[in-house]
């Protein structure tokens, strides 16, 4: 299938979502970027709009996104990876059936593999104590409402983390 027609494809339900204005953009950088090869990166948010614009903001930068409005939902905790493949994850704190922390530990307990420093907890009510955990952690956190520039940032020192550790 061709670049075009798989980006023609997508384009009613990103109209949808963004209006036609950002559709034109997103595909004219996509002809400058040459392609989609990218740093994979969960989103994992029970707020389908956040979802969606995460997805697409980031695809548009040239990563590959994938989300899922469940921690469950994802391919680790449905058994049908035996490891994360994720090389970045961006996830809500509170969510159903599981906190994103909560979820962060169970992947942890599960052996996966993330870079430390490639998980970011994104939320709106944060305390000191949740702030110290993370920083144990190794997590990053944004406060709702986040900045994109802010996540980008923080996706390229991810990109940097993981060619680091290939390196060694």
């Amino acid at each position: 299938m061709s670049r075009e027609r798989s980006v023609a494809e997508r384009l009613p339900r990103w109209r949808a979502l963004m209006g036609q204005a950002f559709v034109v953009s997103f595909v004219l950088r996509q002809s400058l970027q040459g392609g989609y090869a990218g740093m994979k990166v969960w989103v994992v948010d029970d707020d389908q709009a956040i979802c969606s614009l995460l997805k697409i903001m980031l695809s548009a930068k040239g990563y590959e996104v994938d989300t899922y409005q469940d921690p469950t939902a994802t391919p680790i905790l449905q058994g049908r990876e035996s490891c994360c493949s994720a090389e970045a994850m961006l996830v809500d704190y509170f969510m159903p059936n599981m906190n994103g922390l909560d979820f962060l530990k169970e992947l942890e307990a599960r052996d996966c593999q993330v870079v430390k420093g490639n998980r970011a907890i994104i939320t709106a009510h944060h305390s000191p104590e949740l702030e110290r955990e993370l920083e144990h952690m190794g997590v990053a956190c944004f406060t709702k409402p986040f900045q994109l520039p802010a996540i980008t940032r923080w996706l390229e020192a991810c990109e940097q983390r993981i060619s680091g550790a290939h390196a060694e």
